[in-house]
């Protein structure tokens, strides 16, 4: 009996200094800028390599492209020469490519990430007034909107011919469900987000929005919601998918 009481009484004391003792909590560093990298005049867009180790910045006063080593912050090589007016830049699922919008040239440049070299470059024609670019799940397709045309421009990656769907004027982003079916524009006007069924190249009922200049779209990780921005009122309408 001596024994058992001890027992439990050394255990309840264990449990009490337990709860007694201070919980310390972690403390993480508030973000802040670390470095800052000169990339040229004009830097718009920028997208990190699939893999993280690479990130190409446009700069469309200097037509160009240029490479950062994210692990060292430092530039790779010498800039990449691209069209006139460089705005969007995208990467292929697999890596090995990068798309960039040239929106004074009507064409998307296709970039070998893995030589990265000066040049030539292939040219792809879109439509009027490109603005941004994004790729099917898969890769085997990049979609392109053009600003300045109704329609947009869908170019096979394997072979690079393009060809076309009606989404509307003025569009301005676009992206794809996690499962490659469907592509979603967002428009600067009217206050609609373009639905494009991916198969059939149709567009289905537009999801209706705030009339306030669209300018970026985001599609969820798990395709349940898309986020889209109003230039004009400071505002993010949520958008729940099916």
């Amino acid at each position: 009996m001596n024994l058992t009481t001890t027992r439990t009484r050394l255990a309840f004391g264990a449990a009490t200094l337990m709860m007694l003792a201070p919980v310390s909590t972690p403390v993480f560093a508030a973000p802040s800028v670390t470095s800052t990298i000169d990339v040229g005049d004009g830097p718009v867009s920028v997208a990190f390599s699939p893999n993280g180790k690479l990130a190409y910045v446009t700069n469309y006063w200097d037509d160009n492209v240029y490479v950062i080593n994210v692990k060292t912050a430092t530039l790779l090589t010498t800039p990449i020469n691209v069209g006139d007016g460089p705005v969007s830049v995208a990467f292929s699922p697999n890596g090995k490519l990068a798309y960039v919008v040239n929106q004074d040239f009507d064409t998307v440049s296709v970039i070998n990430v893995k030589t990265s070299s000066s040049g030539p470059y292939d040219f792809v024609s879109v439509g009027d007034n490109p603005n941004s670019v994004a790729f099917s799940p898969n890769g085997k397709k990049a979609f392109v909107t053009n600003y300045g045309s109704e329609f947009m421009t869908v170019i096979d990656t394997k072979t690079r011919d393009t060809s076309t769907v009606t989404v509307g004027y003025v569009a301005v982003d676009v992206a794809f469900s996690p499962d490659g079916k469907t592509a979603y524009v967002s428009h600067s006007y009217p206050g609609t987000v373009s639905v494009l069924n991916v198969t059939t190249g149709t567009t289905e009922t537009p999801i209706t929005v705030e009339d306030t200049h669209q300018s970026s779209l985001a599609i969820s990780p798990n395709g349940k919601t898309a986020y889209v921005t109003h230039l004009d009122n400071g505002r993010v309408s949520v958008i729940t998918l099916r």
